[in-house]
C-alpha cells in the first residue's frame, strides 16, 4: 500500500532527525494532559504531526543514520513531531535493546514524566546501561503534579526520582514554573527535592502562552524575571546546577553556571560563577563557543578567572566527553559565520531578524563577529502566536516579513543588500511552522535572503 505524503513527510522528517541530530521519535501517545502543552493553545494552521506507533523495523532504518559518537535522544520534543511518554509504547525495552545491540557505546536520554517508572522498567534501564532519565516532574506535590499534568498517579513519578537515584540510573530533572498557579513554594520544593534525590541538572522552563490561552494560564509579565531571581537565590542553597530557560543574558563571557558532581570539571576544581578565559591557548567567544571547546579537547589546559583571580586546571577528560560543567546557552557556532555568508551575496549591509528573547544577545554577536560589515537588528513580533510567545523558533515567515517591511519603511533610506532569518524558524526544507518556505521572503520584500 502506498503511503499518503503526510506519511511520507513524517517518515523523512524522522530520518533527518535521526541524522542531523541523533533524535528517535517512537510515539506521540502520551498519558497525561499537561495544562501547559502546547499543543491545546496551537492554531489549526501549526504542522505539528502526530506518529502512530513506530515499529522495530523503522526504528532500525533511524538508526543506520545515526552517529555512533552522540547520544541517542528519544521522547524530547525537538522537532515537528509530536513527541509523547516514550514508556507509553509496548515494545519499549525491545527498542532498547535494539538501540543498545545497535549502538552500545551510546548513550540512551529518554525524556519521560515519570508517570510509568515503576521497580521493574527503572531495573531494566539499570542494566540495560548507558541510559540517562529527563525526568519531567513539574511538581513533587501529589496534589499538585495531579492537577497540573491531569495525572491520575502522581505518586509513582514522583516516587521514581528516588528509585532512579536507588538504581544508579543517572538523571536531570525539569519543571514547568507554574508559580502564578501553583505558588512559589511548590516551584522551590521541588527544584529542592530533584536535588535532594540525585538529580545530575535541573533545568527550569518558564512556560509561554498563545492568545488562544485562557485566562487561568496567563501570567504577569514580571514573573520570568521573578522566577530567575529565585533560582539564582537557590543556586547558592544547593549544589546541584539549575538552569532556566530561557535564560536572560547581557553578555557572552563564557561562564559557568553549575558543575556536575563526579565530573572531570568538578575534580578539576571548576566551580559556578567561574569564567572560562582560556581553553589551550584559546581564548573562547562566547560561552557556547567554550563548552563545545571543552567538550571536544583531550586533557584541555583551563585558564579560569575567578573573583579577582586567574587559576589554572587540567580537566582529566577524553575528546568528545562532556567536561561536567553547564553553561546558559548564548550564540551558536553560525554566527561565526556571518561574513562568509555576507561575502556569497556580496553584501555589505546585512538586516538581521532575530526574536524580542534574543535581540540582545545576538546584538552583542554581531558587535562581535560581522565588525566589517553595516548590520542592524530587529526583533520580530510573535504576532501569529501572540500573548507571551517571543521566541524565535515560533516566528512564522509573516512575522518577519512584517517586521521588515516596517523596518525599511522608517529607515530613511537604509535598505540592506541581504537579510538574515533564524534557522531556528524553518524546518530542513526551509518551512515555517505553518508550511511557508522562507524563499517567498524575497517574493515578499524584493530583498534577498540566507537563513543563518
Amino acid at each position: 500500500m502506498n503511503k499518503c505524503p503526510k506519511q511520507e513527510y513524517i517518515r523523512a522528517l524522522a530520518l533527518y532527525s535521526a541524522q542531523s541530530g541523533n533524535i528517535l521519535p517512537i510515539t506521540s501517545r502520551c498519558n497525561v494532559n499537561c495544562i501547559f502543552c502546547s499543543n491545546r493553545q496551537n492554531d489549526p494552521q501549526v504542522e505539528v504531526f502526530n506518529t502512530p506507533l513506530v515499529k522495530l523495523g523503522e526504528i532500525e532504518e533511524c538508526l543506520e543514520f545515526m552517529d555512533i559518537h552522540s547520544p541517542v535522544i528519544i521522547g524530547e520534543s525537538v522537532t515537528r513531531i509530536s513527541e509523547g511518554e516514550p514508556f507509553t509504547h509496548p515494545q519499549i525495552k525491545d527498542i532498547l535493546c535494539l538501540v543498545r545491540r545497535r549502538l552500545p557505546h551510546n548513550l540512551i536520554q529518554i525524556t519521560s514524566n515519570g508517570s510509568l517508572l515503576n521497580e521493574d522498567m527503572v531495573s531494566f534501564l539499570a542494566n540495560l546501561g548507558g541510559i540517562v532519565v529527563y525526568l519531567s516532574l513539574n511538581s513533587c506535590r501529589p496534589e499538585v503534579r495531579a492537577d497540573m499534568m491531569r495525572d491520575h498517579d502522581a505518586h509513582r513519578a514522583i516516587m521514581s526520582a528516588q528509585m532512579l537515584n536507588q538504581s544508579k540510573v543517572q538523571f536531570h530533572g525539569s519543571v514547568v514554573a507554574m508559580p502564578h498557579i501553583y505558588g512559589y513554594d511548590d516551584l522551590e520544593e521541588t527544584i529542592l527535592y530533584l536535588a535532594g534525590e540525585g538529580a545530575q541538572t535541573i533545568r527550569v522552563f518558564i512556560p509561554g502562552y498563545t492568545k488562544k490561552a485562557p485566562d487561568t494560564l496567563r501570567f504577569p509579565p514580571e514573573l520570568p524575571g521573578e522566577v530567575r531571581k529565585m533560582i539564582s537565590g537557590l543556586r547558592d542553597k544547593i549544589n546541584v546546577p539549575v538552569t532556566c530557560e530561557p535564560p536572560a543574558l547581557n553578555d557572552l563571557r563564557p561562564e559557568v553556571v553549575g558543575v556536575i558532581a563526579g565530573t572531570a570539571a568538578e575534580r578539576a576544581g571548576i566551580a559556578p560563577a567561574d569564567l572560562i578565559a582560556e581553553i589551550d591557548d584559546y581564548i573562547p567567544c562566547s560561552r557556547v563557543d567554550a563548552f563545545h571547546r571543552l567538550r571536544d579537547a583531550e586533557y584541555p589546559v583551563v585558564y579560569l578567572e575567578r573573583k579577582k583571580e586567574t587559576l589554572s586546571c587540567r580537566i582529566r577528560k577524553k575528546a568528545g566527553e562532556s567536561p561536567g560543567v553547564v553553561m546558559e546557552y548564548d550564540l551558536g557556532p553560525e554566527w561565526q559565520e556571518i561574513n562568509k555568508v555576507a561575502g556569497s551575496y556580496g553584501a555589505k549591509k546585512v538586516l538581521v531578524v532575530t526574536s524580542s528573547l534574543a535581540e540582545n544577545i545576538v546584538q552583542l554577536g554581531i558587535k562581535r563577529f560581522a565588525k566589517d560589515l553595516e548590520c542592524r537588528v530587529i526583533a520580530a513580533r510573535n504576532s501569529f502566536f501572540g500573548g507571551s510567545i517571543s521566541a524565535a523558533g515560533l516566528l512564522v515567515l509573516e512575522d518577519m516579513v512584517t517586521a521588515v517591511q516596517e523596518f525599511v519603511s522608517v529607515s530613511g533610506g537604509w535598505t540592506p543588500d541581504l537579510v538574515l532569518l533564524p534557522p531556528v524558524a524553518f524546518d530542513h526544507r526551509g518551512r515555517d511552522l505553518i508550511g511557508i518556505s522562507y524563499k517567498e521572503f524575497e517574493e515578499k520584500t524584493g530583498l534577498a535572503v540566507e537563513i543563518i
